[in-house]
């Protein structure tokens, strides 16, 4: 997350908190550099819901 500015990561960790009604904070497997796509990059997070991941509006 940065300082000045909306991040992805601050989007995802606000959105998934509402979401599953619990603090979540991504963990990112890798990041880029400026100008440096991040095609297949990944998250991921730990949850106490019982959501099925089938059911999952993420994937």
């Amino acid at each position: 997350m940065q300082p000045n500015g909306i991040t992805i990561e601050q989007v995802l960790n606000e959105t998934l908190s509402a979401l599953l009604g619990e603090n979540i904070a991504i963990i990112g497997a890798s990041r880029t550099d400026s100008g440096v796509h991040a095609l297949g990059n990944v998250a991921v997070f730990d949850t106490e819901s019982r959501m099925p991941p089938t059911r999952s509006v993420l994937r």
